[in-house]
């Protein structure tokens, strides 16, 4: 990675932070700008070819050009040396990075909340509660890390009592993590949740109307039931959570958003409460590797 800094190229591609992807044989362009108490970035597609193994990236002071390499895994090396050839531009000296346009408010807020990672109590726990629907992703994240240094006792029956979707999804995302490790991140690998609080965690999940999120909050929902029964296991008898989900989400397959979709192929594939032939039409109508292994993989393909 690097940034354009020093590149003779324009405006909009000097301050660009460019990202190689050895995997897809991509170099990325991120365009930065300033979004509440961080940033956000719009993707593009810099250079690509097949295949193209990228493996560093750097601007060349002198000369002001940007080579990259490629090579690895036996495959061939290579170096390369990308130049504009539009009107003459000056580079941009390269400056010290700093958070002019990103909200003071939000920063602000942001760093009280993670003040209360080492503050334990009540006030932490509502505090952070306040943030769990912010806008600003960074401020939930750090709202969320709050909750989850607060002892489960205060918060966990909120949790699964919320009804605001957005703070019902993190919250018992935090939950989820605090109550039991990761299988593969243990000595033994097995799961440890109590299926008990699995199927409270679910329950209070599948009660969330679906069609009405956004697709962050899919994502986000997805994800977390993801979470859960990585942590907590796969329903095995009880069917009455396979119906939950089957019933709640299944239906939603596919959605509109193709990220959404991959998510929900992970859980619905898992439970085995997923049509095939619906997957198999999208890795059909799939434009590109990235989406038709998103597809592929959670089938075990």
């Amino acid at each position: 990675m690097c940034f354009g800094y020093g590149a003779k190229f324009p405006q909009k591609y000097q301050d660009a932070f460019f990202m190689c992807d050895w995997s897809y044989g991509k170099l990325y362009a991120a365009h930065l700008r300033p979004s509440g108490s961080a940033y956000t970035a719009e993707l593009e597609e810099f250079v690509t070819g097949t295949p193209l193994p990228l493996t560093d990236v750097v601007v060349n002071p002198v000369d002001g050009a940007l080579y990259f390499t490629i090579g690895g895994r036996k495959t061939k090396s290579g170096l390369y040396r990308v130049t504009y050839t539009g009107e003459p531009v000056k580079p941009k000296v390269p400056v010290t990075v700093t958070d002019a346009g990103v909200s003071e408010a939000a920063r602000t807020t942001r760093l009280q909340l993670e003040a209360f990672h080492t503050k334990i109590g009540q006030p932490a726990v509502d505090a952070a509660w306040k943030e769990l629907d912010s806008a600003d992703r960074f401020v939930q994240f750090a709202a969320r890390v709050a909750l989850e240094h607060q002892d489960p006792k205060l918060w966990a029956d909120k949790a699964l009592a919320e009804k605001d979707p957005r703070k019902a999804i993190i919250a018992i995302l935090a939950l989820a993590r605090v109550s039991a490790p990761c299988p593969e991140h243990t000595k033994d690998k097995k799961v440890q949740g109590d299926p008990e609080l699995r199927k409270k965690m679910v329950g209070a999940l599948t009660a969330i109307d679906f069609g009405k999120l956004n697709d962050q909050d899919k994502l986000d929902l997805m994800r977390t039931l993801q979470v859960v029964f990585n942590r907590f296991g796969k329903p095995d008898d009880a069917r009455d959570e396979w119906q939950l989900v089957n019933k709640n989400f299944g239906r939603h397959f596919p959605d509109t958003n193709r990220f959404v979709n991959a998510e929900m192929c992970q859980v619905l594939i898992a439970l085995d409460a997923m049509n095939a032939a619906k997957v198999m039409k999208l890795l059909r109508d799939a434009p590109t590797q990235e989406e038709q292994l998103e597809y592929v993989a959670p089938c075990g393909c």
